[in-house]
């Protein structure tokens, strides 16, 4: 293997390693929000219930895989 194909390879796993890195930050925040906003239901909500449920998750778009969106019309 030549030391251009080695630097590559060292390259890309470089990248993948910050690549997943990203994704688990986005999920980790994004649980701890959604945990942030469930006590501020529970707390603001004492007397008069929620009618709602609801869990966003933010994405970080450069460290997730895109896709080509199709329309099924």
């Amino acid at each position: 293997m030549s030391y251009n194909t080695r630097a590559r390879i060292r390259a890309y796993q470089c990248w993948l390693g910050l690549q997943m890195e990203g994704m688990v930050t986005d999920l980790q925040l994004a649980r701890d929000k959604q945990q942030g906003f469930e006590d501020w239901k529970r707390e603001n909500a004492a007397d008069k219930p929620l009618a709602m449920d609801l869990q966003v998750t933010v994405l970080t778009t450069g460290f997730w895989p895109s896709y080509k969106v199709c329309n099924a019309a």
